[in-house]
C-alpha cells in the first residue's frame, strides 16, 4: 500500500489521521481528500469564517 500524504502540504499522514478520514467518509464512491490534522483545522476555520460572514451579511440585509 502506498503511503498517503496530505493533499495540501504533502506531509505523510499518521495512522490516526487516516483513521479519522476513514470514519468521516460519507460514500465509498466519493473520493477522499487526504488532509493532515493541521490542514484540516485550517480548512475548517476558513469555512467557519466564511459562514459567519454570510450570516452577518444576511442579518444586515
Amino acid at each position: 500500500m502506498s503511503e498517503k500524504v496530505c493533499a495540501v502540504c504533502g506531509k505523510p499522514l499518521t495512522p490516526e489521521e487516516l483513521r479519522i478520514i476513514q470514519l468521516t467518509r460519507r460514500s465509498p464512491l466519493r473520493r477522499s481528500r487526504y488532509l493532515c490534522a493541521d490542514c484540516r483545522k485550517k480548512e475548517y476555520e476558513r469555512y467557519m469564517k466564511e459562514v459567519k460572514e454570510l450570516v452577518e451579511k444576511e442579518e444586515r440585509s
